[in-house]
C-alpha cells in the first residue's frame, strides 16, 4: 500500500483499493493506521464528483527514516534519507578499496554528526541499507 502511494505521489483511499485490489473497507483501516502512525499524510481532497471530497493522502517524508552505505573500490558514502526518499544529510570520504574494519570506523565515527546534520533522532532510524559493488 506504501508502494502505490509512494507511486502515485498522493492518492485516495479508492485509488488505492483499484490499485491493490484491496476492499475499500481494508484500504481505510490500512491507511487509518498508516496515519495514526505518522506514516502517511493528508495532501488535500479531491474535489468534483458528488459527496463528500475524497482525501487524498501522501507518504510522510518524516515517518521514518534510514541510513545508507556506500562502499566503493575508491571511497565511502553515507546518508541519510527520509521516508520520502529525500537525501537529508551526506559524508564521503575517499579511502582506497576499505575494508570491513575501515566501514565499521567509518560508521561509529561518523554516524551521530550525520544525523544531527540531518536533524533526525537515532530512535527514528527505521533502518540501514549497504550497498557495494
Amino acid at each position: 500500500m506504501l508502494h502505490a502511494i509512494r507511486v502515485a505521489g498522493a492518492a485516495t483511499r479508492a485509488d488505492i483499493a483499484q490499485v491493490t485490489g484491496l476492499t475499500p473497507a481494508t484500504v481505510s483501516n490500512i491507511t487509518n493506521r498508516l496515519l495514526e502512525d505518522g506514516l502517511l499524510q493528508p495532501a488535500g481532497q479531491r474535489r468534483g464528483g458528488r459527496g463528500q471530497p475524497a482525501m487524498r493522502l501522501v507518504v510522510s517524508p518524516g515517518g521514518a527514516f534510514s541510513i545508507g552505505i556506500n562502499i566503493d573500490r575508491d571511497h565511502l558514502t553515507m546518508v541519510a534519507v527520509d521516508f520520502g526518499g529525500a537525501v537529508r544529510a551526506r559524508i564521503s570520504r575517499e579511502m582506497a578499496f576499505p575494508m570491513p574494519v575501515d566501514v565499521q570506523a567509518f560508521y561509529r565515527g561518523h554516524v551521530g554528526g550525520l544525523l544531527e546534520e540531518a536533524g533526525i533522532e537515532g530512535a527514528a532510524v527505521s533502518g540501514i541499507g549497504v550497498a557495494l559493488p
